[in-house]
């Protein structure tokens, strides 16, 4: 997906269109879907079935929309994935740079999914200190999170 250039794509689909003198919308929009790669391909045959009535330019303008969206939210899925507690960085800030990342996502993300993130990419002292523990939310997890860094701290002095 990211090798695909949407704006080329299109520049591309327009010149054979008038190449080949095609009028018809709907022959447009045939040639136009049929001529994308998979998630594109798959999300244009998903949205005609569903708006078989669209026009061409319509279907151009939703398309671009739902790209650009695609392209921020694997960006931001991308950002997530290699997030990580920085060294000195307490919990709290670090649970708050997750949420607001995670937040940022036009498609809601699962809660194990930013659990794994949370707990795999924070100081290896915590993450060893919070093994076996019971969680089940994102928020209980922070909790436990918290109490083990504020007893680590405390040892500490």
């Amino acid at each position: 997906m990211k090798d695909f250039n949407l704006n080329a794509h299109v520049r591309v689909v327009k010149a054979t269109i008038r190449a080949n003198g095609e009028t018809k919308d709907v022959e447009i929009i045939n040639i136009f879907s049929f001529t994308f790669k998979d998630i594109v391909f798959n999300w244009c045959n998903n949205y005609m079935g569903d708006y078989p009535n669209y026009t061409f330019a319509k279907l151009q303008l939703f398309c671009y929309k739902w790209f650009i969206i695609f392209q921020n939210d694997e960006q931001l899925y991308l950002q997530l994935k290699n997030m990580k507690e920085e060294k000195n960085e307490r919990v709290e800030v670090y649970y708050d740079r997750l949420l607001k990342l995670a937040n940022s996502l036009q498609h809601r993300t699962i809660d194990n999914f930013l659990i794994t993130i949370f707990r795999y990419r924070m100081q290896p002292y915590l993450h060893v200190a919070i093994v076996g523990m019971k969680r089940e939310t994102l928020q209980q997890h922070k909790e436990i999170v918290l109490v083990c860094e504020e007893r680590i701290m405390k040892s500490k002095q």
